[in-house]
């Protein structure tokens, strides 16, 4: 394992437990993000910022995740990418509530994204963890290491998302949104710490509860953002194509495959990273890794001063 492994007391160690290999070159410290806290707008902010230090990575790991679960969800019999029609938006929707096959579509469709979200979430958290002591894990590596414990990973997000229905039904949704604020972090928590499950969700719900409304606040806002983007990225292709090429522009599934895939690549990629700074965040206001990581590099071991016992 990488990264920021929690002590006892929670604090953060940094020591490495992947062996003795010679790490690939890691971003600087002025390439990651600076551990401190920040207003919710910030931390949004901030997500952006963290995409930026390994964009080719961390797109292409979004990319390997997202592409196979949209393939899938195509395939399933009602997806909207059989008969889309990207420039009459009201029919895209009137179809995907309309239909036993467009519902399953949905299902599908929402299950398999989740399900990757929540993975890539993992992946970044691994890979924030690992930056912050020095290391640079290949793109081989972190998706073998989350692949390899795939089972856990499933189990936990089943348990979450049943926690989340459960909230809703009981409640009509408002337990529902509690339950993902104090979940929120649950993804890149377990990329970087590795806990079992009942662990993992303890940790999380300790880390939160401290700043509730600020977590809350963030997870609305990015989850809007997310939607935005993601809308703002599937429509444009079709709107520049529909003034421009006229008759001779592609096929319209094609135009609203593809933008609807980069679409949700980029929101998924944006939604994950600022799991990451708000887990980052928070660690930062509970537990202060920032002064652990600051201290371990101002006195690194390998260069303590040997202080010889006797009268000076």
């Amino acid at each position: 394992m990488w990264g920021l492994t929690p002590t006892k007391n929670g604090a953060v160690t940094g020591e490495e437990s992947n062996g003795a290999r010679e790490p690939l070159v890691a971003p600087s410290a002025d390439e990651l993000t600076p551990l401190v806290a920040r207003s919710p707008l910030a931390m949004f902010d901030e997500a952006m910022n963290f995409l930026r230090v390994r964009p080719k990575q961390l797109l292409l790991i979004a990319t390997l995740v997202i592409v196979p679960s949209k393939a899938i969800a195509a395939a399933v019999p009602g997806s909207s990418l059989r008969r889309a029609r990207p420039e009459q938006i009201i029919d895209l929707i009137i179809d995907n509530v309309v239909g036993v096959d467009s519902a399953l579509a949905n299902v599908v469709s929402y299950g398999l994204e989740s399900i990757g979200l929540f993975f890539l979430g993992v992946m970044y958290g691994e890979l924030a963890a690992a930056w912050f002591v020095g290391q640079a894990p290949s793109t081989k590596e972190i998706l073998l290491s989350t692949f390899r414990r795939s089972h856990k990973l499933l189990a936990v997000w089943f348990a979450a998302k049943a926690l989340l229905l459960v909230g809703g039904v009981l409640s009509m949704g408002v337990a529902s949104l509690l339950v993902g604020v104090i979940l929120s972090i649950l993804a890149p928590l377990l990329g970087a710490e590795r806990m079992s499950m009942r662990a993992a969700m303890l940790r999380s719900s300790e880390l939160v509860s401290s700043k509730l409304g600020l977590t809350g606040f963030v997870y609305i806002i990015t989850g809007v953002g997310a939607v935005l983007m993601r809308l703002a990225i599937k429509e444009s292709p079709s709107l520049i194509l529909s003034q421009f090429v006229g008759g001779s522009r592609p096929p319209d599934w094609l135009i609203f495959g593809i933008s609807d895939v980069v679409g949700s690549v980029v929101a998924a990629a944006f939604v994950a990273s600022a799991a990451v700074v708000l887990y980052l965040d928070l660690r930062v206001r509970r537990e202060g890794i920032d002064l652990d990581l600051a201290i371990r590099t101002t006195f690194p071991r390998n260069k303590a001063r040997q202080v010889s016992s006797g009268r000076g």
